[in-house]
Parts: C-alpha cells; sequence; structure tokens
C-alpha cells in the first residue's frame, strides 16, 4: 500500500549536478517519499518525458529518461561524440538526444539497475540531422514500443529570412514508432521503415513571421508529443497526444498574444487492436506470401475443436488464404493452399477455412512444431491466434 502511487522526476536544481531522474512513492498520491537515484552513467533525466511502467513480459519496473551525447565536430572527447554535419547547422556542436532505460531489480521500485542506451544516435540520424525528443515508451503484447518526436536541425545557410534570422533549432516536430522485444535493448524501425506514424496537420508557416495561420492551417501542424500508454477495448486500441500550431522553440512567436492564439489540443488515434503494424503485400505488386517460424498449436482444450483465428482486412477484390506446413517446409494434407477457402474480411477473429472446415485439432494432436504459410492478395494481416472451441464457425 505504501507504494500504490509511483512518479519519476529529475532534479533540475542545484546541488544537484548534473541532473538526475528519481523514482518516488505514496500512499495516497499526496505525501511523497523519494527513494532512489536512477544511476546516472550515463546521466539519464527527465526534460521533455520520463515513463515509469511495469513490465509483465519482465515482472520489473522500467523507467526511461533523456540522454544528452555531444555529438560535435573535430575530435572532442569523450570518443562516443561523432560530428553533425555543417549541413546541419551545428558544425560547432550540438548535443544528440538519446533514450536511456533502467529496469528494477527483483520487482522493486526503490531499486534499480544500470542505465543502457535504448535509442541511441546512428548514421542515418545523424546524416539527415534528424533528432528525437520524448521516448512515450510502452509496452503492448510483449512489445516494447517508443514514440519518439523526430525533428530535423535546419541549415544555418538557408535563405529563409525567418529561420535565417531564428537558427537552426527552431523547426517541427512529427511522431514515430520504433520497437524492441525487449525495453532497454535498441529499439529499431520496422522493415526501415521511417515514416511519420503521426504526421503533422496540414498548414503552411508565413515565410515572414514563420507562424501559421491560425483560422487557415489545422490546429496540430507545428509540434507533436505523443503521451504515454494506450486505451484497450475489444474492437482497438485508442492512444492520446498533444498537437499545436507552435514550432519547436516558439521562436516566430513574439508575444503572449500570439502564443496564445496559436491553436493547440489534445488528439485522439484510433487503431483496430494489434493494429501498429501489419503483413501486407509489396507496394505495386498485389499479391504476397509470409510464413511464420515453426510453432505449436495447443493441445489442452475442452472443446474437440481448435481454430485460427485471423485480424485481417482485404479489398472487396482481396482475399489471404492459408497452408499449414510441417517444420521442414513440407504442406500437410487438408490443409494446403489448393484446399484453402479464400477468406474476403475485415474483421478482428475470421477462422481460417479450408474444404473440411475449420479445425485444426488434428494437427495440433501431433504435437510437432509447424509453420504457417499465409498468401495475401490486396489484404493487410495484423494477428492470428489459436482459439479452443468452433462456435466462430457454427457446422465444424
Amino acid at each position: 500500500p505504501e507504494h500504490k502511487w509511483k512518479l519519476t522526476y529529475d532534479t533540475d536544481t542545484k546541488p544537484y549536478t548534473p541532473r538526475l531522474l528519481l523514482v518516488a512513492t505514496s500512499a495516497d498520491g499526496m505525501h511523497w517519499k523519494r527513494h532512489t537515484f536512477i544511476p546516472n552513467t550515463p546521466v539519464m533525466f527527465g526534460d521533455t518525458q520520463t515513463v515509469l511502467y511495469y513490465s509483465p513480459s519482465l515482472g520489473d519496473y522500467v523507467v526511461f529518461g533523456r540522454n544528452d551525447t555531444g555529438v560535435r565536430a573535430g575530435g572532442e572527447k569523450p570518443a562516443r561524440r561523432k560530428p553533425w554535419g555543417p549541413e546541419c547547422g551545428h558544425g560547432a556542436g550540438r548535443l544528440f538526444r538519446q533514450v536511456g532505460c533502467a529496469v528494477s531489480s527483483g520487482k522493486e521500485i526503490t531499486n534499480f539497475g544500470p542505465v543502457q542506451i535504448a535509442l541511441s544516435w546512428d548514421e542515418h540520424r545523424v546524416g539527415n540531422c534528424t533528432d528525437f525528443y520524448n521516448s512515450a515508451a510502452m509496452e503492448y503484447e510483449g512489445v516494447h514500443f517508443m514514440f519518439p518526436s523526430a525533428t530535423r536541425h535546419l541549415e544555418t545557410r538557408t535563405t529563409d529570412p525567418f529561420l535565417k534570422s531564428h537558427g537552426v533549432n527552431d523547426n517541427l516536430l512529427d511522431i514515430r514508432m520504433l520497437v524492441s522485444r525487449h525495453p532497454c535493448s535498441e529499439y529499431r524501425y520496422v522493415d526501415g521503415f521511417r515514416d511519420a506514424f503521426v504526421p503533422r496537420g496540414v498548414g503552411r508557416r508565413n515565410i515572414t513571421t514563420g507562424m501559421f495561420d491560425v483560422y487557415g492551417d489545422e490546429w496540430d501542424a507545428g509540434v507533436l508529443f505523443m503521451t504515454t500508454g494506450f486505451l484497450q477495448y475489444p474492437t482497438g486500441i485508442r492512444m492520446f497526444y498533444y498537437g499545436t500550431q507552435q514550432s519547436h522553440t516558439t521562436a516566430a512567436y513574439h508575444t503572449n498574444a500570439q502564443v496564445h492564439d496559436a491553436k493547440k489540443g489534445i488528439g485522439l488515434l484510433n487503431l483496430r487492436l494489434d493494429g501498429f503494424v501489419s503483413l501486407a503485400p509489396t507496394p505495386g505488386t498485389g499479391t504476397g506470401t509470409a510464413t511464420t517460424v515453426p510453432l505449436l498449436l495447443p493441445t489442452i482444450c475442452t472443446s474437440s475443436c481448435v481454430q485460427l483465428l485471423l485480424n485481417v482486412e482485404t479489398s472487396v477484390s482481396g482475399f489471404v488464404q492459408v497452408e499449414l506446413r510441417s517444420s521442414n517446409g513440407v504442406p500437410i494434407p487438408g490443409y494446403t493452399f489448393a484446399e484453402s477457402v479464400k477468406i474476403v474480411s475485415n474483421s478482428l477473429d475470421v477462422p481460417m477455412v479450408w474444404q473440411h472446415g475449420t479445425n485444426v485439432l488434428p494437427v495440433a494432436k501431433r504435437n510437432k512444431p509447424i509453420t504457417i504459410a499465409f498468401q495475401l492478395t490486396q489484404a493487410h494481416l495484423y494477428s492470428f491466434v489459436p482459439f479452443c472451441g468452433c462456435e466462430f464457425y457454427p457446422g465444424t
């Protein structure tokens, strides 16, 4: 009970040098007790956001904070520093933002292990002058997500009169998505897909003032930050983000009235269940195949039937077909592509169907690893799951 409420915060005040990340707990949400400094090698602090959550897959708490690493020109120490190119406008020196991560020990919120860098600089980010703020880290079904806000440091040699006078750090931000199998391992884009997960709204900055049109542009045309976590309901996932017409440093908004007039608000994202990523044919081809790693089907069911349910979306002219194979890739009779019924559906739980029906219990009872092959035509496959029973397809 004394640890019912939990929070993280950073010192950002003397006598703490450098800034440190801390964890505190409370029994009532009003009276707090500081427990620990998160180990500060490397230094991890707050600024845009700290995140603390309990990880069901680890059975421990995980904390995330910001780490600024010097990315400077020349051979300055420490050796980990790499140069921003002069095209980024920071040849003289600019900090590069990373995300640090630490895991609690033995489910104890008062004791955390060493800090690891979970989101670091890479050559692509440096080469494209891209930096990240915020982590918005969370766990979903054993997969760990980050939704950082990306920005691009601008050239000092720009011809834009506003940007030329206000510097290279006053840019816009959108939200990206990265994933990892462990909360403190390196987070990566899915298949290198670097486009915005949440793009900015439609709008154009005035070339002279740098401000958006309060009435003509959308409210989230400037800067976006994802909140932490999600709400799950039977058919989908809801997430929230903050958006504004202001720019990163709000340098364009010289007066309080201008800041006040700029639109801002909280946006709602609606995703289908498991809808973060999907398998789909390569664009332009229309058709593609995918095969799982070897896996075992469940054999302990009170029902005499086991189905495999698909979370899938097809176009009206698209379809999905499914084939079960032995671990060495040989199709299992009765469950081949030739015997598979074409599934045309936009459903969270449509069963895989063959000419004999949907029951895969005979395959499961072999208790041997199999692979599942999917043929997708104008379709997106989000997930699949075993189901004990045949309620979803009466008569089989």
